[in-house]
């Protein structure tokens, strides 16, 4: 319980590690519960048309030139810019976690300042990376960036280009570990966009995870409902035989009773002798009543579908 004081969250959450990997999961959570549950998509797509419409500002001639690149990174990639930064943003505020992998396969170099002491080639395009695919990679105490589940670690290193003849005025050295040719840096080959990210941790809390226990109650307390509905609300018919018709006899009478229900319509009508008597059990129950239930349920529907 998150409200007890007396609970050691020390212990839980005693390093970086054991946090990202509770923040891991209810990441993975979030993916699926906007897959299936309506009102976490409803909300999440709510607060992601906020953003669906988008301009860059600035000096002109910079704008077009950063709108130019973007379209042609575009044709990379398949995808329009304009696109993928919408998708960026419904991912911040599905998960909180939204990753976009630079790719960088031109043999151009550009810039003449040594920023790096092997200029990499320029970004061609960029792609969303699921953060389910991802992992930390950390040495000691130092976070260096995030390796790709699935993938040869080759694969993954920044493509550079040719070697600066004088790399004393860099102000970026690379790291050449060959251990770290998996990794891709923040900044230079993926950029993560944490949202409310604590400082214990390299992933953001998310904008869902607060209601998933509560969607996760809501849906227990449905199928609660459900099944209390198809038990109650179909009355139980109880035909009490008060004696038999003749010594001996009951079990006769009994049997032919079941075959009269049996075989008649449901708006048939039965009429019995003192002998007989009939009763509904339920039929005073508070479950027939199920308008709530139904208008619920209804809401709950059109919550689903986004209207």
């Amino acid at each position: 319980n998150p409200l007890e004081a007396e609970t050691d969250y020390t212990r839980v959450f005693d390093s970086f590690s054991r946090k990202d990997s509770q923040l891991k999961k209810a990441i993975n959570m979030s993916i699926n519960a906007y897959m299936i549950d309506g009102f976490i998509r409803g909300a999440v797509d709510r607060h992601a048309e906020l953003f669906k419409d988008f301009e860059l500002q600035g000096e002109p001639d910079v704008v077009a030139h950063v709108q130019k690149r973007l379209s042609v990174m575009s044709l990379r990639s398949g995808e329009h810019w304009k696109t993928t930064f919408s998708r960026y943003i419904h991912e911040y505020f599905k998960h909180g976690n939204p990753f976009l992998l630079k790719v960088r396969d031109s043999e151009q170099n550009l810039g003449a300042i040594p920023m790096f002491a092997e200029r990499p080639f320029p970004i061609s395009a960029m792609f969303l990376v699921s953060p389910e695919k991802l992992e930390t990679v950390v040495k000691g105490q130092r976070f260096l960036g995030w390796s790709v589940q699935g993938r040869e670690k080759e694969g993954l290193s920044i493509t550079k280009g040719k070697p600066l003849t004088n790399t004393s005025k860099a102000l970026v050295i690379m790291n050449t570990d060959p251990e770290m040719k998996g990794v891709l840096y923040p900044g230079m080959d993926i950029i993560h966009t944490a949202y409310k990210k604590p400082s214990d941790s390299h992933y953001g809390v998310g904008l869902t995870f607060a209601a998933l226990e509560d969607v996760t109650l809501l849906r227990n307390v449905e199928h609660t409902i459900a099944v209390m509905i198809k038990k109650n609300s179909m009355p139980i018919l109880w035909h009490k035989i008060t004696r038999p018709g003749y010594p001996g006899s009951i079990q006769s009478d009994i049997n032919q009773a079941v075959r009269l229900h049996e075989t008649m319509s449901p708006d048939g009508v039965i009429v019995t002798p003192g002998t007989h008597e009939l009763k509904f059990l339920g039929s005073e129950s508070l479950a027939m009543r199920n308008e709530g239930y139904l208008k619920y349920f209804a809401y709950r529907s059109f919550a689903s579908m986004g209207v």
